[in-house]
């Protein structure tokens, strides 16, 4: 069957990707040391090799964790790891590996901006998996304020902000109206 294509697209405010990035952040830095212990020299040469190797970490890690925090480096994060996958599979460590493989896909599913699709069948909901809500499991939507609440006939109740409510936010009144036709419409369906 063919997607039907959404009549509305509701952006919703990730309340924890602060977290999410600090996360990444620690993750990166665990990594990094963890490999470079393993691949410290030892001999005649390995004071100068450690010390080079502190000091091109540090700038590393501090610049890499910069742009994590501030948002810029999502593809900078995913494809270190990737790289720190392959060193710790160079190493004949696998289980680091896959770890950091599960770890990478988590993160980007986290990070990503949750969306709320409103369409003529259902209203399809951002959860890990993603959700579709018929019509007529839902008793009521509105959006007032920036604050999106569905309220389903199962006595659940889902309430989260939008992304960014202001001069390019959706018109309320025209949603709210949409979901109360699309809600009435499947009521009268079933009675």
């Amino acid at each position: 069957m063919k997607r039907e294509k959404p009549r509305y697209r509701l952006e919703l405010k990730n309340e924890k990707l602060r977290f999410y990035r600090s996360f990444a952040v620690f993750l990166f830095v665990l990594n990094f040391v963890a490999i470079g212990l393993m691949l410290t020299p030892t001999g005649s040469r390995a004071t100068s090799t450690l010390l080079i190797e502190i000091i091109s970490s540090i700038i590393f890690l501090g610049y890499g964790s910069y742009l994590i925090i501030r948002g810029r480096a999502g593809l900078l994060f995913e494809g270190l790891m990737i790289i720190f996958c392959i060193g710790w599979i160079w190493m004949g460590h696998w289980w680091p590996a896959a770890v950091n493989v599960v770890l990478v896909i988590l993160y980007r599913s986290s990070v990503r901006v949750p969306v709320v699709e409103l369409n003529s069948r259902f209203l399809r909901y951002p959860s890990f998996p993603l959700k579709e809500i018929p019509w007529n499991e839902i008793e009521n939507v509105i959006l007032k304020d920036g604050l999106l609440t569905i309220d389903l006939r199962n006595n659940r109740l889902i309430q989260q902000m939008l992304a960014a409510p202001g001069d390019n936010s959706p018109n309320e009144t025209e949603i709210n109206e949409f979901c109360r036709a699309r809600i009435g419409a499947a009521t009268d369906a079933a009675n």
